[in-house]
């Protein structure tokens, strides 16, 4: 007879049984999607019961910036790394075929979605190479919002657009027309609805219609119709204009419909309708077709169970209580109850489905912008524009060509060792105590290699190749100094150069003058001054981020819309953040001149300048060379600032270095162009460096 079994291994067992019990017991899937706000509400929500008509399965939302381009750096990296966490990403429209061309989202043509039951135009952004690698989830077009209190109803053209706009401008006061006009993708979205709208297409830019299309969006701004602001505006800023009671008309999305119309936030509430966007004679009303997608990651272990959660969150049910929640249309015709609305829907266009889109986009929106600031005329933009995206086409179509790596290799070995051997001409003295002081430093140049050298020699390597992530069949060719040879052959680098240079010398010569007068008006004794010295630091020790939203803030408007006016905001927030630090440098340096020699000199008859030309200033001469060294090195690098203030607008007016490397990297995935434009950068900065170590090893040899 058997023994009975202790207490505690049935308790055992019972757990293993209850964690084995079913196929996807145990199953932990993770979702990667918008989670603030409604958006996030009703995801929680419908996840929540997900889970219990599920009950092995768990769902957690792993959390991501809401924003769209944080959220594609943050896949780029993860997906890249081959991590299979997100298994469920939300992506956007037109991210789908870039990463289905790296071949990181999971084919899903094996699962069976019927896709007819879906907008035709959602289907065909989400197809790749003739596969399915994305569900459509919401859809978002762009729609055109009007003051039903203001205009007699919607326009059916764009001249009756702009007639209503005036009437509006001129009886009551307000703003015509607020669009999405900043350099970014909502620009280009902007334009496609009027190019559309003229009877054009952005597979040729460089066309009739496109140019009538342009010129119409600059004729608004320069007619008054549209503020000069709105070169500026983002989604957001248009939303806040409109429901502020600043216009009569508004472009934007469906999600700003609830909000608008809202009265605890909007002072418009209830005197808000939506139309389709307007069309010429020819053209057709055109909405882009924007909008989330849900996708599996390719390396995810948990695909079927995946699957399953995107069809549940994609089925009937889930897209009306998403309408009904956070105001998100659905991507099923049959759900559209409101003709008015699925006939703007059925309206809406997807962007060029390309793994290169965001590069063509890019192009575009810098000419739009130049176009729209009055840099250069409509024609020539878009001519340049067309020229730029058909290089990026023809690029994408063809292999790179490898080339033979042997040459270049021992030409970086012989000069490798060339530095190497420069470094130990002399040779460090031998004995006792110099091996302990090698034994010493060891640790401290181990550090250095791992985080210094060891990045920047892989940079140079990579920089060699055409590493380009959304091109994943091309490989990783070596291609030598070709994307050195293409640097130097972009006037984008060579304006980014130039740009980089005119920042460095404006803000280092201003930088010097206001601290050196800071630093003599702080060195002289008075009541308070400790508390005036901590009061002139506080700027520096602001993170520049925060100083250059502020600034950003104080300047808000005409300036930032204008080439000729954009640089003097970002020249006088860097002085007034780092003048402090100049300032302090000089200080300490004052405060090592013998007080004697000013005696001397004031005895002998010199005057207050004669004393500061001929005592002061020589002596600081070494200090003011370590200040300007360390100020042109951090200008030359200048990017959070000119990225949190202009973005490099209007065009690339403000664009400097470092901000079109990480364009070129994070933006474009061109990894190897990218890190190019960083070794370029890195190159220059060594080369200042250079000039002002020499300049103050000579001070202080003399």
């Amino acid at each position: 007879m058997l023994a009975p079994m202790p207490r505690s291994a049935v308790w055992v067992l019972l757990l293993l049984a209850a964690c084995s019990g079913g196929r996807d017991a145990g199953v932990t899937l993770t979702i990667s999607a918008s989670a603030v706000g409604a958006e996030g509400t009703v995801l929680r929500a419908q996840l929540e019961r997900y889970m219990r008509e599920r009950p092995g399965v768990r769902v957690a939302i792993h959390p991501t910036p809401d924003g769209a381009d944080n959220r594609h750096q943050l896949y780029v990296q993860w997906l890249n790394a081959r991590a299979g966490d997100p298994d469920v990403l939300q992506v956007d429209i037109i991210w789908t075929a870039e990463l289905a061309a790296a071949g990181w989202l999971l084919r899903l043509d094996p699962f069976g979605l019927e896709t007819a039951d879906f907008f035709p135009a959602a289907i065909r952004a989400d197809t790749w190479e003739g596969s399915l690698y994305a569900v459509p989830w919401f859809a978002d077009v762009g729609m055109l919002y009007y003051r039903t209190d203001l205009v007699p109803r919607a326009p059916a053209t764009v001249d009756e657009l702009v007639a209503f706009a005036a009437a509006a401008r001129r009886e009551h006061g307000v703003e015509g027309f607020v669009w999405q006009g900043a350099r970014y993708e909502g620009l280009t979205c902007t334009f496609l609805e009027q190019l559309g709208a003229f009877g054009g297409s952005l597979d040729d830019v460089d066309t009739p219609a496109a140019r009538r299309a342009l010129e119409h969006l600059r004729r608004l701004v320069t007619s008054g119709i549209s503020p000069i602001e709105t070169l500026n505006f983002d989604e957001e800023r248009v939303r806040f204009a409109f429901q502020n009671g600043h216009a009569a008309f508004m472009r934007n999305w469906p999600y700003a419909l609830a909000l608008v119309n809202d009265p605890r936030q909007s002072r418009v509430a209830g005197r808000v309708a939506v139309a389709p966007m307007p069309a010429a004679p020819g053209g057709r009303p055109t909405a882009t077709l924007g909008g989330g997608q849900l996708a599996i990651n390719a390396h995810s272990e948990h695909a079927d169970e995946a699957w399953r959660l995107i069809a549940w969150l994609t089925a009937p049910a889930q897209m009306r209580e998403r309408l009904r929640v956070a105001g998100q249309y659905p991507t099923r015709p049959a759900l559209h109850e409101d003709a008015n609305l699925r006939r703007i829907v059925e309206a809406g266009e997807p962007r060029p489905v390309t793994p290169v889109y965001a590069e063509l986009s890019e192009r575009l929106q810098i000419q739009l912008h130049r176009a729209l600031t009055g840099q250069v005329e409509p024609a020539a933009a878009l001519a340049e524009a067309a020229a730029g995206m058909r290089a990026v086409k023809a690029k994408a179509e063809r292999r790179p060509e490898e080339k033979g790596a042997g040459v270049l290799a021992v030409i970086l070995l012989v000069v490798g060792l060339a530095v190497v051997a420069a470094l130990l001409r002399r040779r460090p003295p031998a004995g006792r105590e110099a091996r302990a002081a090698w034994a010493l430093m060891a640790p401290a140049l181990g550090i250095v290699v791992a985080v210094a050298v060891f990045p920047l020699g892989w940079s140079v390597w990579e920089s060699l190749h055409a590493h380009d992530l959304r091109l994943a069949w091309t490989g990783r060719p070596f291609v030598g100094l070709d994307n050195y040879l293409e640097a130097f052959a972009e006037p984008r680098f060579r304006a980014a150069l130039g740009q980089t240079l005119f920042f460095t010398f404006c803000a280092l010569i201003l930088e010097l003058l206001l601290g050196l007068a800071l630093a003599m008006a702080l060195d002289r004794a008075f009541r308070g001054r400790g508390l005036a010295r901590a009061a002139v630091l506080l700027p520096w020790a602001l993170p520049t981020v925060v100083a250059a939203l502020l600034w950003r803030f104080l300047f808000d408007g005409p300036m930032f819309a204008r080439a000729a006016t954009a640089w003097v905001p970002v020249i006088l927030a860097d002085v007034w953040k780092t003048s402090p630090f100049v300032a302090l440098l000089v200080l300490a340096g004052l405060q090592t001149i013998d007080p004697a020699l000013h005696e001397a000199a004031r005895l002998d008859g010199a005057t207050a300048w004669q004393r500061f030309r001929h005592v002061t200033l020589p002596l600081l001469r070494p200090t003011l060379l370590v200040a300007a060294l360390l100020r042109a090195l951090d200008a030359f690098r200048v990017f959070d600032l000119i990225y949190v203030m202009t973005s490099g607008g209007p065009g690339t007016a403000t664009e400097s270095l470092a901000l079109y490397s990480y364009s070129s990297l994070m933006t474009s995935l061109r990894f190897g162009y990218g890190s190019a434009l960083a070794v370029l950068t890195f190159v220059g900065a060594l080369v200042l460096a250079l000039v002002f170590v020499r300049a103050l090893g000579a001070e202080v040899e003399r």
